[in-house]
């Protein structure tokens, strides 16, 4: 499914809209693939305040794209072992943020997926998903000249601000859930503009 936003849409945004400030320490992620341009408005973002780990992946390329592009798949996966996220107003609660539990799990560290991918080139089993991803964008007329790996040219998020209960499966979305997730996104979409949004799930 793909949205087009224009200009008279963006300029609904405002800033009144992303108000808090960023709580929590940074994470060191390697930037040779990905921009912080844009880390002024998103770390307003209150969700993000909490979870910081959950910010967008920005790639590199993005500010220079003619059309910028937003892709937006359903939900991080964390590890089977863990069950610290199950409990939906604990989660958004911050519990994740507890050393004992989410930060051990890296499965919700968005930019760390993303930056780890095209290290290695999407090679995990788990990291289907990107790899078609990836492979359509490369195969479109969408950028001027076809890059290594698309996710250096475009924006990337999870929709559900909360890993799935199982690792695969669809997260099932409570009342909480599509609450969050409706104003981070509208939030996220404020402060880096876009001019596409893609949706790659499902349930999103």
């Amino acid at each position: 499914m793909l949205i087009v936003f224009d200009r008279a849409v963006q300029k609904t945004c405002t800033d009144s809209a992303i108000t808090s400030q960023l709580d929590g320490g940074c994470m060191s992620v390697n930037t040779d693939f990905l921009t912080l341009e844009y880390d002024q408005f998103l770390d307003k973002i209150p969700h993000y305040g909490i979870y910081h780990q959950m910010r967008p992946w920005i790639g590199k390329g993005y500010p220079l794209q003619s059309h910028k592009v937003l892709l937006v798949a359903e939900s991080h996966y964390v590890g089977k072992q863990f069950e610290f996220h199950r409990d939906p107003e604990k989660w958004y609660d911050g519990v994740g943020t507890d050393d004992s539990k989410g930060v051990k799990s890296k499965g919700f560290w968005t930019r760390t997926i993303i930056a780890e991918g095209i290290k290695n080139k999407w090679r995990e089993k788990s990291a289907v998903l990107y790899r078609n991803m990836d492979s359509a964008l490369r195969s479109s007329r969408l950028f001027y000249t076809c890059p290594t790996n698309a996710f250096t040219e475009v924006a990337f998020m999870n929709y559900f601000q909360r890993p799935a209960e199982i690792s695969g499966k669809s997260i099932k979305v409570s009342k909480q859930d599509a609450l969050v997730a409706s104003q981070v996104f509208r939030e996220v979409v404020c402060a880096i503009r876009p001019d596409a949004v893609i949706f790659c799930g499902v349930v999103a």
